[in-house]
Parts: structure tokens; sequence; C-alpha cells
């Protein structure tokens, strides 16, 4: 006995076999007549898109990308595997440029699949927020479709001879009369279409930050907005409200980067802290992949002279759309700190957590007795300091516990991406240009000096230069055989 479900399966499977034959058929003809690729199911064009129009079918495309291309035993894509792939470089560099973020010259396969999952988020926002434009763009309509009745109902009472002065009149008294009722709609409807319209401060998928709270564009309506917050609430807002509130767009953001805030102990040696800074920088480089090499430590405040309140910018390499991979960069980020901490004995301001308790004093003598010993040790062992001012020495302190490129560019006013530009050591060419302006100078000395002997008569014989005297220990030389002469 045949399965009705089985044979109804293969004639539906039929069915669809067929609808792709033809659809095939009808795209080669329409594109040796358009010169271009459609309606084609089976092109590599249609199969891409198809494939990231869902989250599943992007993640195996980027697995496909990445072993199709990446050579056998590597575990890296380099644009020297796709260029052949290609007409010229330019064009191998810019589809590689998509998948590398870091531009750190190769990509893994959580790098092709996180570009790809972008892509596929970027086209869901892209098609989410045209049906929801296009929605308030419908309501529109409706609202100016009923104003343009109003006029053509007074355009044909004109036209049928009316009294103008009466139905203006009239008119006039109606409007003025619901003025009351519809005035606020009004204004709220012309608020929200210029707040959508020309300043679109974001778009459906976008995470943005409102009121010091963080939310997720889920719709996008004319009068309103729906937002999903961190719990999965949905949260509704005017458009007339977020119209006079500061809307932070973490989408449209570039790299993003956060304050992270620490103590430690009053007694930390400033060479501890450097350190620190550079086991933070060997981690950096390490994981350049999702933080940018820069860890400068800003020393905030020592209240009471307790403890020392530090302060550190983690550097992400992109924003905070996606918010769990912000978070799992966030610990790492911190849990490295920890163990550097740890490694260099920077402890906080209670000390060492695992060092044992102080031992318990017990006397026989009354306690004030001892505390007046223990002081007049202390003092004894740290007499007052009675020697003159002038024995009394200004601190010197070289250490700024940060790059050196950072009080020339700083990147929170870097609006013109200068950052780049400024280079860490002075190249071969500046270095040689420094050298030949210095051989200039000395020539200039020189000859200034030549000037200085002639005008004061002649010299019984010329003064020598010493190797460590210079152009200063010629002039002093020529001084003295002019003051003997």
């Amino acid at each position: 006995m045949m399965n009705p479900q089985r044979i109804f399966k293969k004639a539906l499977k039929g069915v669809r076999h067929a609808a792709t034959t033809t659809t095939t058929v009808l795209g080669n003809v329409a594109s040796e007549i358009a010169g271009t690729s459609v309606l084609q199911p089976n092109s590599p064009q249609a199969m891409v898109k198809t494939a990231l129009e869902s989250a599943n079918k992007s993640r195996l495309l980027a697995r496909r990308l990445f072993y199709s291309f990446t050579p056998p035993g590597s575990d890296r894509l380099h644009v020297q595997d796709i260029a052949r792939f290609f007409a010229n470089p330019d064009e191998a560099d810019a589809a590689f440029a998509i998948f590398d973020k870091d531009s750190n010259g190769d990509v893994s396969r959580d790098e092709i699949e996180m570009a790809c999952m972008e892509i596929h988020r970027e086209q869901l926002s892209i098609e989410h927020s045209m049906r929801d434009l296009d929605s308030a763009v419908g309501r529109l309509d409706n609202i100016l479709m009923s104003l343009y009745f109003i006029i053509v109902i007074l355009i044909f009472a004109v036209a049928l001879e009316a009294q103008v002065a009466t139905l203006i009149t009239s008119a006039g008294t109606l409007v003025l009369g619901l003025s009351w009722l519809i005035g606020s709609s009004l204004a709220e409807v012309l608020t929200s279409i210029i707040f959508l319209f020309v300043k679109h401060p974001y778009d459906v998928g976008d995470r943005v930050t409102v009121n010091k709270s963080t939310y997720t564009v889920k719709e996008i309506r004319l009068l309103s907005t729906i937002f999903v917050d961190s719990n999965a609430c949905l949260v509704q807002a005017p458009n007339t409200v977020l119209n006079g509130v500061f809307i932070n767009n973490i989408r449209r953001s570039p790299q993003m980067s956060e304050s992270f805030e620490f103590d430690v102990a009053y007694t930390t040696s400033f060479e501890q802290i450097e350190r620190l800074r550079e086991l933070m920088l060997s981690f950096l480089k390490v994981e350049r992949r999702d933080y940018q090499p820069v860890f400068d430590v800003y020393v905030m405040d020592m209240p009471g002279q307790e403890k020392l309140t530090l302060k550190a910018d983690i550097k992400y390499k992109s924003n905070w759309q996606q918010g769990t991979l912000k978070a799992q960069r966030r610990n790492k980020w911190i849990c490295a700190l920890k163990t550097s901490m740890a490694k260099l004995k920077i402890f906080g301001p209670d000390g060492d957590p695992s060092a044992h308790p102080a031992p318990t004093k017990y006397t026989q003598v009354p306690y004030e007795e001892v505390l007046r010993q223990e002081e007049a040790a202390k003092r004894a062992q740290h007499p007052s300091n009675s020697s003159s001012m002038s024995e009394l020495h200004i601190p010197k302190s070289d250490w700024t516990f940060a790059d050196q490129n950072s009080a020339i560019v700083d990147d929170s006013q870097d609006v013109f991406g200068e950052r780049d530009q400024v280079s860490d050591t002075v190249g071969g060419r500046e270095r040689r240009q420094i050298a030949h302006a210095l051989v200039i100078l000395l020539a200039i000395h020189d000859e200034s000096a030549r000037d200085a002997g002639s005008s004061s008569g002649p010299t019984p014989a010329a003064p020598s230069r010493h190797a460590h005297g210079g152009d200063d220990a010629g002039t002093v030389g020529l001084r003295a055989t002019n003051g003997g002469d």
C-alpha cells in the first residue's frame, strides 16, 4: 500500500525541481537579452544572497569560503590565497578587507563567520527598516489624502458660485473650534515626520543608548518607536520625546573604548606600574584581533594617602553593536589585568589577600605602656629632619605610564584620522636631514668664530679643537690667545 505522505513529498519535490528548471531557462533567456544575471537561482550570486538570508546558512557559507581558499595545513587565510580569482590586486584587496577588520594581513575562520553574520544582520536591518518606513509613509499618505479631500471640497464649493467670504468664515470657525482638539496631534505628527525622515537617528536593529539605558530598535512607526531592552522587554517611546533627548547610536559608531578604574596599595612602586603596562601591552599585541595595542595608565587620585586610584582604557577593535561579544572581550581584558597584577605582586589597599594574619599580642604590663614604647621606637627609627632647607631636593619623576604619541594626538579628539600618521621613531630620511642641519649649524658657528678672531687681530697660533671640546673649546682658546696679546 502506497503511503500518501510519501507520494505528496515526491510530487512536491518534482514541482519544485520543475519550477527551478523553468526559472533557470527563463533566466538564461533574460540574461542573453539584458546582458546580466537575471532569474538564475543556480548562479553564485543567487546562492550567496539566499545563504545570507538565514543565520545558520550564513555560518555555513563562511566555513565554505574559509575551507575552499585556505591552503592545506593552514589556519589563516591571506590575500595571496584569493588574488588569483580576481582581475587585479585592487579588487582582491577590497574583497579581503571585508573579512580582515583588524587589518593585520590574515583572517581566521571566526573572523569570516563574524563578517558573514554582520552582513546577514545588515541585510535584515535594511529590509525591516524599509518595511517600517514604508508603513510610516503609508500612514502619512492617508493624512495627506484627508487634507487633499478637504481642499477639493472647498474648491468645488467655490466652483458652485457659493459666497467665498461666507465659506471662509464657516471653515475658519470650524478649524478654530477644532484647534484645541487636533492642534497637539498635528504638532506631534509634524515633529515625528521631521524626526524620522530628516534627522533619522537610527534604523531597525541598531543598538542605541537613551537616557543611560541601552536598547535595540525593533520597529519604527510614524508616531512612536518600539525598543527591546536587555531583559527582552518591549519599550514604546513617542518620537516627540525622543526628538528632545540625546541618542547614542552604537551601531554607527567607529571603534569604541571604555574606562576601567581600579585601586592599588599606596606602597605600589612606579616600576611595578610601568612593568604592568609592559605586560598588558604584550597581551594586547597577542590579542590584536580584539583590542588596539594601547594601554595608558592614569593616576586619578590618592585619597588620604591610603591607596592609588588608577584608570586604563579598554580600546576595542570594533563598536558595541554585539553586546555579548563586547562582554566577552571585556572579561578577557579584566582577567588579563588581574593575572598581570598577581604576577607583579600589585595588591589592593588591604594588601596581599593570601598573606597570613599578623600574630595577636598579649602583654603582662599595661597596654598604654606598650604603646608608648612602640611610639618611642618609631621616633628613634625616623628622627625628625632638623637639617636646613638647602638639603632638600626637588623630587623628579619621569613616569608617564603612557605612549609618547598620546600627548601629540589624543584619540578622543582625533576627528581627522591623524593618529596613524604619528610615528614612534624617526626614520632614516629624517635622521639624515637632522644630521645635515647640525653640520650646517656647526659650519656657521666656526665661521662666526673665525670672523671674531680676525677682527681682534692676528693670533700667534690657531687654537686646537679637542675631541670633546667642540666649537666651545676652540672659542675659549681663541679668547685666551687674544687676551695674552
